[in-house]
């Protein structure tokens, strides 16, 4: 089997982007009615650390999701993560260790 090279599997990764994208197309025209964007301060002095976890939205029919991040990321001491809990409370976890640790998560739902 011929090895593939890096320009064609950055194409082939690139082309499978698209595809997905246009068969989200219908789903995600759905979904154009923003609700809220919440900016998550994680901020911390450098080496002292702590964990966060923040209620998002319970609103039926909500579609959340991280929409950017930002600060300094160095190790496994800063991360964050996005969840449905019981159905319908989405919830953000994260810890940070590092200064100007921050996520954006953005919600929406069906019009």
């Amino acid at each position: 089997m011929k090895k593939m090279s890096v320009r064609t599997k950055v194409g082939c990764g690139a082309a499978l982007g698209v595809v997905t994208l246009l068969a989200a197309g219908a789903s995600a025209a759905e979904l154009q009615t923003t609700l809220n964007n919440f900016l998550i301060d994680m901020n911390r002095p450098s080496g002292s650390c702590a964990s966060f976890v923040q209620a998002i939205s319970g609103t039926p029919g909500t579609v959340c999701a991280l929409s950017g991040s930002g600060g300094r990321f160095d190790g496994v001491g800063e991360n964050g993560s996005l969840g449905l809990e019981n159905g319908s409370l989405w919830m953000f976890r994260g810890n940070s260790c590092q200064p100007g640790v921050h996520f954006r998560v953005s919600c929406f739902r069906s019009t």
